[in-house]
């Protein structure tokens, strides 16, 4: 018993170290998965139109995006300032 348990404290220990890293990476990784949900859901047409080097329609359609779903733009921001400044 006392292995098992020292064994899970060790390969848990570095999680609870890092607790905001692992916030932020959860919410980057929350953020793009509704991203990729949407584009591969709708007739999204961006990637084609940075694909074609067509910036400003692959920005548009990425502003529309935003517009319409800020709280996954802003945890996916979050996540990122969290995983770039958390100790």
């Amino acid at each position: 018993m006392g292995f098992s348990r020292s064994l899970v404290g060790r390969l848990l220990d570095p999680l609870a170290a890092s607790t905001g890293k692992v916030v932020g990476a959860l919410g980057t990784l929350t953020g793009t998965a509704h991203l990729t949900g949407w584009t591969l859901t709708t007739s999204a047409a961006w990637p084609d139109a940075l694909a074609a080097g067509e910036i400003g329609g692959a920005a548009g359609e990425l502003g529309a995006y935003a517009a319409s779903h800020p709280a996954y733009v802003a945890i996916a921001l979050v996540g990122l300032a969290l995983v770039a400044f958390a100790e």
